[in-house]
C-alpha cells in the first residue's frame, strides 16, 4: 500500500508545482527599458510603492539646511549629470547617519547616509553606489522579492498539505470540497485537477500578500538595508560596473570602494550586517569586480561599449534591455563633495561614541587627498587610539594629542585626555597640571563638573602615603 501512496503523492507534487510555476513565468516583472515605465503597473506594484512613500518618511524628516542640503544638492547634481533621463523620475535624499548606508525603494527614492559619502572620494565613487540602487529600481527588485514571497507562501502551503496529509483526497476534501479520482490524473481530469489546486494557490497567495501589505513591508526595509537575494544583488553589480565603464572607461572605483568598505568591516569590533558593512558580501563583490576587471581592460571613456545590462528574466537566457542614452564622461576624478567637510566630523564623532573604534581609525587615516577632514578629526583619531587601550595605540594617542594642543593650546578636550592618561599612571602631580588647565577652558559647567570629580581623584592619590 505504501508504494501507491509515494506515486500518488509524487504526481500531485508534479501538478501542483506545474500549476505554481506558471504564472511566475508569465508575470515575472521585466525591468524598465525607459524612464516613461518607472510607474506601478498592477495592484502589486502599487502596493509596494505605496509602502514605499510610508517608509521615506521614516528616514526623512523635514527640511534639511546648511551643508546637509548642500552635499544633497550635489549629489542630485550628479545624477542629473550622469542619468539625465531617469533624474526627473528619482527622489535622491542625504540623511545624516554615521551608518554606511545606500538604500532605495521601488518609486525611486534613493537614500544615501553621510556615513556612506564619507567612504567616496571622488565623482567615480559616487556613481558606484548610485549605480547599484538606480539598478534595484529599474530591475524592479523591490516587486520582484514580494512577487517570490507571494508565489513561495501558496507553494509552501500546497506542498505541505500534499506531504502531510495522510492522503491528499482527505487534504482538499476539507478544503475544497473537491475528490480526486485516478482517472483524474489522465490528460482529460489533468485540466480539472490544475484549476482547483490553480484557485486554492491563488486564494492562499493573495491573502499573504496582504498580511505583508498590512504589515508595512518589513521585508522590503530589510531587503533594502541589509541587501537583496545574491542573484538580484549580481544584477545590480553587473548594472553598477556596465555603467561605470561606460561612463568612465574602467571599473577601478567599484574595486577601490568595495576594498575600503572591506577593510573596514574587517576592521569593526562591532559588526554590523548592512549590505554595505557585511564583510562576507563585501568579499564576494571584491572577487566579482576583480574578475570583471581582469577580463575588461580599462579603455578610455569614449571606446566604451554601449550600455545594455541584461535582466535574468528567468532560468532560460535572458534578453537584453538598454537604458535611455547618456552623454559619457570623459573628466578625470575630481574633488567630491567640498560641502561634506562639515559633516564629517559629526560622522567620526558617532562612530567613536559607538565604540567603533577600528573603523574610525580607518576612516581618518585613509589617503583622502580630495576631501579634507575638518583639524578636529585629529582630536577624534587621539581618543579613538587612547580607547584601544594597548600600548603603542595609547602612545599614538598621547603623541596626537600633543599635536593638537601644539596648534591649540587651549583645546579643553586633549587636555583633558592627557590628564586622564596621566591619572591612570598615578602622576598626580602632572595629571592635575592637564586637568586644571582643561578646567579653566571647558565649554560647559557639566564639563567642568566631571574634570572636578578627577581632580579629586588626583588629590587623593597625591595626599595617600607613599610605600615604604
Amino acid at each position: 500500500m505504501r508504494a501507491p501512496t509515494l506515486r500518488w503523492r509524487t504526481a500531485l507534487c508534479a501538478l501542483a508545482f506545474a500549476v505554481l510555476a506558471a504564472p511566475a513565468q508569465a508575470f515575472f516583472y521585466d525591468a524598465f527599458t525607459e524612464a516613461a515605465e518607472l510607474r506601478p503597473h498592477d495592484e502589486l506594484e502599487q502596493r509596494v510603492w505605496d509602502e514605499a512613500d510610508t517608509l521615506r518618511s521614516q528616514w526623512v524628516r523635514g527640511r534639511v539646511g546648511g551643508a546637509l542640503d548642500a552635499t544633497q544638492r550635489a549629489v542630485r547634481a550628479s545624477v542629473g549629470q550622469h542619468w539625465p533621463e531617469l533624474a526627473p523620475r528619482l527622489r535622491v535624499f542625504v540623511i545624516d547617519n554615521a551608518d554606511v548606508l545606500a538604500l532605495s525603494s521601488a518609486n525611486g527614492d534613493i537614500i544615501l547616509s553621510t556615513g556612506m559619502l564619507m567612504r567616496l572620494d571622488t565623482e567615480e565613487e559616487l556613481q558606484v553606489v548610485l549605480s547599484r540602487e538606480i539598478a534595484h529600481v529599474m530591475q524592479r527588485h523591490a516587486v520582484r522579492s514580494v512577487h517570490a514571497a507571494r508565489l513561495g507562501a501558496g507553494a509552501n502551503v500546497v506542498f505541505e498539505s500534499v506531504m502531510n496529509a495522510t492522503s491528499f483526497v482527505s487534504t482538499l476534501g476539507a478544503l475544497a470540497s473537491f475528490q480526486v479520482t485516478p482517472d483524474m490524473l489522465v490528460a482529460g481530469g489533468k485540466a480539472l485537477v490544475q484549476a482547483q489546486l490553480g484557485r486554492l494557490k491563488e486564494g492562499m497567495a493573495d491573502s499573504f500578500v496582504r498580511s505583508v501589505s498590512s504589515g508595512a513591508f518589513d521585508a522590503m526595509v530589510k531587503s533594502s538595508l541589509f541587501g537583496y537575494s545574491e542573484s538580484l544583488e549580481r544584477e545590480a553589480d553587473d548594472f553598477a560596473l556596465a555603467a561605470l565603464v561606460q561612463r568612465f572607461g574602467s571599473a577601478q572605483a567599484f574595486e577601490r570602494v568595495t576594498q575600503r568598505l572591506l577593510d573596514e568591516a574587517l576592521a569593526d569590533e562591532k559588526k554590523f550586517s548592512s549590505f554595505y558593512a557585511n564583510e562576507d558580501r563585501l568579499a564576494r563583490r571584491l572577487k566579482a569586480v576583480q574578475a570583471h576587471a581582469a577580463e575588461h581592460p580599462a579603455q578610455a571613456p569614449a571606446q566604451a561599449a554601449a550600455f545594455a545590462p541584461a535582466l535574468a528574466t528567468s532560468q532560460a537566457q535572458a534578453p537584453e534591455h538598454s537604458l535611455p542614452e547618456v552623454t559619457v564622461v570623459a573628466t578625470a576624478p575630481q574633488p567630491y563633495l567640498p560641502a561634506m567637510t562639515p559633516l564629517a566630523l559629526n560622522v567620526l564623532e558617532t562612530e567613536l561614541a559607538l565604540g567603533r573604534l577600528g573603523r574610525t581609525m580607518r576612516n581618518i587615516e585613509r589617503p583622502r587627498a580630495p576631501v579634507p577632514l575638518p583639524v578636529q578629526a585629529k582630536a577624534v583619531l587621539a581618543e579613538a587610539c587612547v580607547a584601544r587601550a594597548d600600548a603603542a595605540s595609547t602612545d599614538k594617542g598621547e603623541t596626537l594629542a600633543r599635536e593638537v594642543l601644539a596648534q591649540s593650546p587651549t583645546d579643553a578636550r586633549m587636555l583633558k585626555l592627557l590628564g586622564l592618561q596621566a591619572l591612570k599612571r598615578g602622576q598626580a602631580q602632572e595629571a592635575s597640571q592637564w586637568l586644571l588647565q582643561a578646567s579653566e577652558h571647558a565649554a560647559s559647567d557639566d564639563e567642568r563638573g566631571f574634570i572636578a570629580q578627577y581632580l579629586r581623584r588626583a588629590e587623593k592619590i597625591a595626599a595617600a602615603p607613599k610605600a615604604p
